[in-house]
């Protein structure tokens, strides 16, 4: 999959800007960022994962088993 000819800049963005967010299940923790550097970095949103489809590690679980 391409990247933007500026990736480095834009992974050292999303990086900043996870920092500042506090976690919080399906919202901001580690499936969500790395979608959300996924998307920095080519610009392609993953379809499959939605924010707020799960509320715990076992929900998120689940969810991923399903997900394949």
């Amino acid at each position: 999959m391409p990247r933007f000819p500026d990736w480095p800049h834009r992974l050292a963005a999303a990086i900043t800007a996870a920092r500042a967010t506090p976690f919080a299940w399906s919202l901001h923790d580690c499936p969500t960022f790395a979608f959300d550097t996924r998307r920095a970095l080519t610009g392609e949103a993953a379809a499959t994962l939605r924010r707020g489809q799960y509320r715990s590690y076992r929900d998120g679980l689940w969810l991923m088993r399903r997900l394949g």
